[in-house]
């Protein structure tokens, strides 16, 4: 399946590849409503978000801001895949952490998996939602929903975010409405190709965003 990929600077647009031949999927099974008048689907919700909902990004730097505005473009008209590729330092985590709130808040999502290819990256992760606050309340985003790092295979029913590294993945991943993968370079295909392995064939699993760092 081929995307097309574009390539950018730090400080100006990240890359977003689609895959626009995903247009088969169906609406993860674990979603809620936003509010009462919000569509009955995800997709729907998901369609309406940036006109409903426009990410505004005060105070945020400008690739990231571009990076939310593009995500929420591509669902709007359901392409399901997203590829976000950032420079080191450009704030790749801060841009799921604030994606995942939105999901959340105005898409009705009711869990979210960040999947990671290392451990250290789990830690890295939990202490961004840990750290980051929701633009429109000023409260931290673990004040308002509870996130999991993974340790073992057992899920906390109650968790909105999910963190888990790719070992755990396998047994667990269909329980999830989004999916984001962060991974080094040398791992990305790599991790990409464990992930895919049990993905193919179905069109019912979760839509997965990668953040990966921009080649130099």
């Amino acid at each position: 399946m081929s995307a097309t990929r574009t390539r950018a600077p730090a400080e100006s647009s990240p890359s977003i590849a689609l895959k626009r031949s995903q247009r088969g999927w169906k609406n993860p099974t674990r979603s809620a409503v936003a509010s009462p008048n919000a569509p009955p689907t995800l997709r729907g919700r998901l369609a309406q978000m940036p006109f409903a909902h426009p990410y505004k990004g005060d105070g945020v730097r400008i690739c990231r801001v571009e990076a939310i505005t593009n995500l929420e473009q591509s669902f709007a008209e359901a392409q399901p895949r997203a590829l976000i590729q950032m420079a080191t330092g450009a704030g790749k985590t801060l841009t799921a952490c604030a994606f995942t709130y939105r999901l959340i808040k105005h898409a009705g999502a009711r869990n979210v998996l960040f999947l990671v290819d290392r451990a250290n990256l789990g830690r890295q992760a939990l202490a961004e939602f840990h750290q980051f606050v929701t633009p429109d309340t000023g409260r931290k985003f673990t004040e308002l929903y509870n996130v999991q790092h993974l340790t073992s295979n057992q899920l906390d029913p109650v968790a909105r975010v999910t963190i888990c590294t790719i070992q755990r993945l396998y047994a667990i991943l269909r329980q999830f409405a989004f999916v984001f993968l962060k991974c080094i370079p040398q791992g990305a295909n790599n991790t990409r190709r464990q992930a895919c392995r049990h993905t193919s064939g179905t069109n019912v699993l979760p839509p997965p965003i990668s953040l990966e760092l921009t080649p130099l």
